[in-house]
This record gives structure tokens, C-alpha cells and sequence, in this order.
């Protein structure tokens, strides 16, 4: 079963994780990129079809590069987890050049059911001026969660 978890540390620091069965990856997840949205519109855009998504979670220095990728002919899609040593999204990095630290499949589905609970568990902790401030720079994703919360008992 895919999981996953977001864990405000401090102003501006995320721990995220994704984990299938007993394996794990821990992520940073610094306030310089809008992982937390951008982990919303993936979910979303796999809902609506999209055969390939990425979302960044940037350290500093570093960033982790969750890809999800799907095939037509099959249910499943699957997710690589990729390290990089600087800003490869931000071209200071060769984007070519990275070590691949998890890899798992699962559906689209399950994938966007464990980013609603991301999305609830840090609204339900947090709420919106909380998050805001917790995060610095970019507020919760109140639209997308809401979107991705309705489709996701109709996405496959």
C-alpha cells in the first residue's frame, strides 16, 4: 500500500515521506518551492489523465524529484524517487544526473487518496493561518484540496 506524510518541522521545513509496505524515502522539503501545491495539481492532473507528473521537493542544497508516470495499458503507475545533488529544477544541476532512491508502483487512485490525507492531516493540524505561517511563502492549497477531495472517490 502507497503512503504518504507531510510534517511541518519549522518555519519553512517540511519533512515528506513516501512509503510502500516497509519501505521508505524521507524528503526535505524547504519554503524556496511550493511542493505541497505542486503535489496537489500531480494528484489532480493524474485524475484527469495526465500520464506523467513530477513534483520537487527542494533541500538545500539538493532537491528529491518524485516522478509518477502511468501506461495506458495497465491500472498502475509508477513512482521513482530521484536525488539530486543541487537544483536540478532550477538548472544549476545536470538534470540527467541523479541516483534513483525509491521506486514503487501503485494506482492513481491510491496515490490520490494518500494526498487528500496529506492535505486533511495538515488543515486538521494546522488550519489555514497556521499552515500560512508555519510555511512562510506559500499558503495551503484550500482550492486544489477541495477539488482533489471531490474527485478522488472518482478517480482511477
Amino acid at each position: 500500500m502507497f503512503r504518504c506524510s507531510y510534517i511541518l518541522d519549522g518555519t519553512g521545513w517540511a519533512t515528506v515521506s513516501v512509503s510502500e509496505n516497509d519501505r521508505q524515502v524521507a524528503m526535505t522539503a524547504s519554503y524556496l518551492h511550493d511542493s505541497l501545491r505542486e503535489l496537489s495539481q500531480a494528484a489532480l492532473d493524474l485524475c484527469d489523465g495526465n500520464s506523467a507528473v513530477t513534483v520537487v521537493f527542494m533541500a538545500e542544497p539538493g532537491e528529491h524529484h518524485l516522478i509518477v508516470t502511468g501506461s495506458q495499458n495497465s491500472a498502475l503507475v509508477d513512482i521513482e524517487v530521484r536525488w539530486f545533488d543541487d537544483w536540478a529544477s532550477w538548472n544549476m544541476y545536470p538534470a540527467d544526473q541523479f541516483n534513483v532512491v525509491f521506486k514503487c508502483q501503485t494506482t492513481v487512485s491510491e496515490f490520490a487518496s494518500a494526498v487528500v490525507s496529506v492535505l486533511d492531516d495538515l488543515l486538521e493540524k494546522w488550519g489555514l493561518d497556521g499552515y500560512q505561517k508555519k510555511w512562510a511563502e506559500h499558503p495551503f492549497p484550500k482550492e486544489l484540496h477541495n477539488q482533489l477531495a471531490a474527485l478522488n472517490s472518482g478517480c482511477n
